[in-house]
Parts: structure tokens; sequence; C-alpha cells
């Protein structure tokens, strides 16, 4: 039984135009984090290397919003297909959001902002994990991807490493983690038409 049926287009603009307008919204606020951050850190910016783990997230983390907006392009296909399919292409970029204020913590000191993030790291590594398998996931199973392929090899690196990183939090095996990360943003990179 449909409750509610709505027509495809109305006055010319298609319900993948309407919805992909609101996914564009949710990366403009994420985006607008990172901004907003970058700002104080430079507002402090002889004590900006002090916080250098945070900062090198946050430049990783940054990129991979960019290469996400590019790339959901092929993914908009299927946004208009039911409201599931719609909320499984809002969850990523949600969970991405959460991400992000994680990273960048309440002002304040730059001592008390470097335990700040130490205490998040844990729940960063584990809405890292838990967005790049949904990537992971939206690849293979939506756009047919092979799990085999080189992007997804490095993805299934950055979850089980993130994992392991999240069991036994150090900050070797959160580089570990952003390495891989950062190897994964360059091969994807390269990968991008």
């Amino acid at each position: 039984m449909i409750l509610l049926q709505v027509p495809d287009i109305i006055n010319g603009f298609s319900r993948t135009e309407y919805l992909s307008v609101f996914l564009g919204f949710l990366y403009a606020a994420v985006a607008s984090e990172f901004l907003i951050n970058w700002a104080k850190f430079l507002r402090m910016r002889m004590h900006v290397l002090k916080n250098a783990e945070q900062i090198s997230w946050s430049l990783l983390l940054f990129c991979f919003l960019l290469i996400n907006w590019y790339s959901v392009w092929p993914r908009m296909q299927f946004v208009a297909n039911s409201f599931k399919d719609f909320v499984f292409t809002l969850v990523p970029i949600m969970l991405y959001y959460f991400l992000v204020v994680l990273v960048f913590t309440e002002e304040g000191e730059v001592a008390e902002q470097k335990k700040n993030f130490e205490k998040n790291s844990r729940l960063i590594l584990l809405l890292l994990c838990g967005y790049t398998f949904l990537q992971l996931g939206y690849d293979i199973v939506m756009l047919g991807e092979s799990p085999f392929s080189g992007v997804n090899l490095i993805r299934f690196a950055v979850v089980i490493s993130g994992f392991f990183a999240f069991i036994k939090n150090t900050p070797v095996r959160r580089w570990i983690v952003f390495g891989i990360g950062f190897i994964s943003m360059v091969r994807i990179w390269i990968a991008i038409k």
C-alpha cells in the first residue's frame, strides 16, 4: 500500500535534483565546520604545531570530504529510487559531520584541546570505521564495484586498522590509521576521473 505518491518532476525540477540540494546543504554544514575551526587555529597560529595530530586529521578528513562531494554524483541516480535509498545516502555524511565535530574540540587552551582530541580519539576511530565501511558497502552493493578493487582493499585496511586502533588506542596506532587513510586518499584521487 502506497501512502504517499510523489511525482518525479514538478515544474521541470526532478526529484533527484530536489533531494540532491538537501544533500548539498549537509555537505556545506560539514565544510563550514572545517572553515570555522581552521580559522580558530589560525588565530592561535603560534600553538598550532602542538596539535599536529589534530590538524593532520582535519586536513585528511577535509580532502576526503572533497572526494566524497565529487564522487557522490554517480550515487545521485539512486537517491530518488526510494526513501530507503535517500536515507542510505544521507547516513554517511551525517556520520562524517559527527566525526568532524569530534576532531575539532571545544574552545580553550592548546593543551586542553589536545587533551580533548585524545579523549575523543576512540570515538573518532569508531566513526571513521563506520563511515568507511558504509562507503565500501555502498560502492559494492549500489554501484556494483568489486570488493577487491584497489580503492576498496585500502578501505578494508582503514576499517581493520581503525578497529584495532580503537581497541588499543595509542598515538602510534592512530598515525598508522592516518597513514593508511592518506594512502587511500591518494589512491582515490588517482582513480577519480
